[in-house]
């Protein structure tokens, strides 16, 4: 607040039972006077509001019960408010008045005005806001102007927010003229009445400049604002006028924090962006959850300052541990003090090979990545991306990465790329600085390569290859699927050259390693299994990884090589095979080769009670089980399933310990659920959806022919004849969900359709609404939402920090999805869709499986009554294994 002349008529007089001693400042909620309460023989800060407030009787109504309300917070972190009223001077005049406790210190704004703060101190101050802002938002009350200006540090240090509720409930009426040049101002943009908005433009969300209601989302941009500025020491989106201000609100994003506080958390970041999206369905919808985060933030910061490390995956013998390592980095270190002292041709050190554990279940295509350095290697473990720097025994957690997959390195080896569900990131090795690169235009991941020209390819299955420039933009399409060939991915660049090489799955599922030079394809590697990943190396190989089946979740793996020459594209030998049961190899510039290995086999159901359990087993194990779906009595489990060398079918899993395969004629059999009945079984197969009468009387039926170039996902609706099932059209990069009324329906019903990914539909059980999850929040990970049934309407954002996989209950009193913390929670859930507080139930860890393991996929089910689940326990953890000059061992075959 700002001195001003003011009204000097009120000084010394008595407002009420207050005596006005002095005017201590001025803004845009009217003047604030040191007043002393001649009841209480204390001193108050008392706000006289702005005479315009005569002129709205309804405003002063409204503004009367909600300061009211306001007054009724009890809060440390809010300024108190001990009275609100009104009274008629001598003069005749009315005033309107606000008593709140009077404070003794100065602004946020004061403070930020000697520099940027240190980052303990503002989050201890970020968090302090948060929570006051929470508690005032919980109270049913807009700020509407939340600024440094409007936070109060005390002598004591006790932080107070100021005017809440007032900015929206003060603002003059619109026939009215702006009044002072306080920096909370009623504007007009366009210099003229009809166009007034109210508030402080640099710290306004991009919806308030419409001049529209608004709610607490809009507090969550302020908050965003004066966090990024508390930590930079400047403003996200300041310009040199008001207009330029607005402007770059509504239109740019904010200066990355990355560019110029290198070391602040990925967490804080991440949180930051959130705040600040212009759209506010993709920020926090409230403020309680933006604490959550806050103070998880704070906490992971503090633990860092104190270097605290991480003890997930440590070497179970240390000692022989710390000897192989410190014998591989002695030996790099002798072999290159012998190149540097001595003119004789060094000899190639010896073959030489340790390993370290992984805990979780990683997928095929997971990791781990060495480092072309030679020094780190990156892999993913418990849904978070881990870093082992060789000449350490323990690896470091890279923050903010939940939810990442296929990371590959910079040549540089500074930097990691990495897909979540919907783009492509980059974050240093150190952790401290993480950023979007693009979009996915598939919500695929098909493998990555950066090149040393500043561009990275990636596959996209059906899509093709695209490229992106290493700082970020539209992604391009440089290779596209031909005839017969379902999708391209794993792409690579051979050394000091502009030739491409990637893997073909074709349509008859046989696959081949290419080399594409301008239009022309030299074809390397065919195989009738699946190729999985393949690679070019620099001692002269292609290293490729095989898979059993076409399918997800393959049941065994082997890694093969074949001597290759780069210049001629020809193979100077025949494909050998390098380990028998190793998958995702991964080869340095020096020749150190990583690869992981698994320590069981088979997957398994069991029954899990809410607190994750186990009761006992349901079915048979076998090599891979994906997608169970429990039927109407709860006896029985469908599920997708492969044995060890077969493709996938599908499966009906029972208590009595059997396993009955229902299907034989197809190809790429998936997403069984059963019909209300229990009679019935539909899944998907080779884009179509078929019908399965469970007595076998009959043949699978053909229901839909879709042409769909990935998986279908389905749900059949708990009471009725309705299919939902979401899709990748062959003409479109992003799947929408749809409806189908069996048995007669020829086509589908467009259900849920946007530019982005919307998957997994739920139908409840009383048929009236449809969960899902998207990618539209746009947010690292996606989240969950539910619109009503049969119109796509009134969409409602379930998840609060990003989720996946939803579930009704039986009853549809409940919600399950997996958050990002890889749990699954319950959020109580009203037939008008009132939702509770999520509550978490079990870990993946906890329970033997990975809920996340893919984003298309299940790995549990609710039970009848809810009170328990099917789960899929899968073998977690196994070794990823170091060779140094890994071609040693198989001597000539160079």
């Amino acid at each position: 607040m700002r001195p001003s002349e003011g009204n000097s008529t009120l000084i010394d007089s008595t407002i009420s039972h207050y005596k006005v001693l002095r005017k201590i400042g001025q803004g845009g909620m009217g003047e604030v006077y040191l007043a002393e309460d001649t009841r209480l023989q204390r001193k108050v800060a008392l706000k006289v509001l702005p005479p315009a407030f005569a002129a709205a009787p309804e405003g002063l109504s409204r503004f009367e019960r909600e300061a009211r309300t306001a007054a009724a917070l009890n809060h440390p972190n809010i300024a108190t408010i001990y009275d609100v009223g009104s009274e008629t001077r001598p003069d005749g005049s009315q005033i309107y008045f606000i008593i709140e406790e009077y404070l003794e210190g100065m602004t946020l704004e004061t403070l930020l005005h000697r520099g940027k703060l240190p980052l303990q101190r503002a989050l201890s101050l970020a968090l302090e806001i948060g929570e006051g802002l929470a508690a005032i938002n919980a109270a049913g009350i807009v700020h509407r102007d939340l600024k440094p200006g409007n936070v109060f540090i005390t002598s004591s240090g006790q932080l107070k927010i100021l005017d809440f509720g007032l900015a929206k409930l003060t603002q003059p009426p619109r026939t009215g003229t702006a009044e002072g040049t306080s920096p909370t101002l009623t504007f007009s943009i366009t210099s003229n009445t009809a166009g007034q908005v109210f508030g402080t433009p640099g710290y306004m969300a991009p919806e308030q400049f419409d001049n529209a209601e608004v709610d607490q989302r809009a507090d969550i941009f302020a908050f965003g604002t004066v966090l990024y500025e508390m930590l930079s020491g400047h403003h996200p989106f300041e310009g040199k006028s008001i207009h330029s201000t607005i402007h770059r609100i509504l239109n740019e994003p904010p200066r990355p924090l990355d560019q110029s506080e290198s070391n602040l958390p990925i967490r804080l970041q991440w949180m930051i962006e959130k705040c600040l999206q212009k759209d506010p369905a993709a920020r926090y919808q409230h403020s309680s959850d933006l604490v959550v985060d806050l103070r998880a933030a704070s906490e992971t910061s503090t633990e860092s300052s104190a270097i605290k490390t991480n003890s997930a995956g440590q070497l179970d013998w240390k000692r022989w541990g710390m000897f192989l390592a410190a014998t591989f980095i002695c030996g790099i270190a002798a072999t290159w003090m012998l190149k540097s002292i001595s003119q004789q041709k060094a000899q190639p050190p010896p073959l030489l090979a340790f390993d370290f554990p992984y805990k979780s279940q990683i997928r095929p295509w997971d990791g781990p990545a060495i480092s072309p350095d030679g020094t780190m290697i990156v892999y993913r473990d418990s849904g978070t991306l881990w870093i082992r720097d060789l000449h350490s025994l323990t690896p470091r957690k890279l923050e903010g990465t939940e939810g990442a997959g296929q990371p590959f390195w910079s040549p540089r080896s500074d930097s990691i790329a990495f897909f979540t569900q919907s783009q492509l990131y980059k974050i240093s090795k150190a952790g401290d600085s993480i950023s979007a690169l693009c979009r996915l235009p598939y919500e695929l991941w098909g493998g990555g390569y950066w090149s040393a020209k500043g561009t990275i390819l990636f596959g996209q299955g059906p899509g093709g290859i695209y490229e992106v420039d290493e700082q970020g933009g539209q992604p391009r399409q440089i290779v596209k699927p031909e005839k017969g060939e379902n999708w391209l991915y794993w792409p690579n660049l051979l050394p000091d050259s502009d030739k491409l090489m990637y893997v073909i799955l074709k349509q008859d599922n046989s696959s081949e390693i290419v080399i594409q030079t301008g239009g022309h394809r030299t074809p390397v590697v065919s195989r009738t299994e699946f190729i999985t990943w393949a690679s070019y190396i620099r001692t002269g190989h292609i290293l490729y990884q095989l898979g059993s089946s076409t399918q997800r979740g393959n049941a065994s793996f082997s890694i093969w090589t074949v001597p290759f020459d780069a210049d001629k594209l020809a193979k100077k030998g025949e494909p050998f095979q390098v380990v028998s049961d190793g998958m995702t190899p991964t080869v340095s510039s020096g020749g150190t080769l990583v690869y992981r290995t698994r320590r069981e086999k088979e997957n398994r159901l069991v029954w899990v009670d809410r607190q994750g359990k186990v009761q006992g087993p349901i079915g048979q194990p076998q090599a891979v089980i994906r997608n169970p779906s429990i039927s109407p009595d709860g006896r029985r489990v469908a599920a997708e399933g492969a044995d060890t060398n077969s493709g996938f079918d599908i499966w009906i899993h029972d208590s009595r310990g059997t396993k009955e395969r229902i299907t034989s004629a197809f190809a790429d059999r998936r997403h069984p659920v059963w019909s209300p009945g229990g009679d019935q079984i539909a899944f998907d197969s080779g884009g179509s959806v078929f019908l399965q009468p469970l007595d076998q009387s009959n043949e699978a039926r053909k229901v839909l022919s879709l042409g769909a170039v990935e998986e279908i996902f389905l749900n059949w609706g708990h009471g009725g004849p309705t299919l939902l099932y979401d899709f990748l059209s062959p003409n479109h990069s992003n799947r929408d969900i749809w409806s189908l009324q069996l048995p007669l329906a020829k086509d589908g019903t467009p259900l849920v359709q946007t530019p982005t990914d919307e998957t997994l539909p739920q139908l409840s059980p009383d048929g009236h609404f449809v969960l899902f999850q998207s990618n539209e929040s746009a947010g690292y990970l996606p989240d969950i939402f539910a619109v009503g049934f049969p119109g796509g309407k009134r969409k409602t954002k379930i998840s609060i920090s990003g989720g996946t996989h939803p579930r009704w209950s039986p009853k549809g009193d409940e919600i399950f999805y997996v958050d990002p913390a890889n749990s699954l929670v319950a959020v109580s859930v009203t037939p008008d869709l009132k939702l509770g507080q999520p509550r978490r139930l079990f870990t993946s860890e906890e329970i033997g499986s990975d809920l996340s393991l893919d984003t298309l996929s299940y790995v549990y089910d609710v039970g009848p009554k809810a009170e328990n689940f099917v789960i899929v326990q899968m073998p977690t953890g196994g070794r990823i294994t170091v060779v140094q000059n890994w071609l040693e061992e198989f001597g000539g075959a160079k």
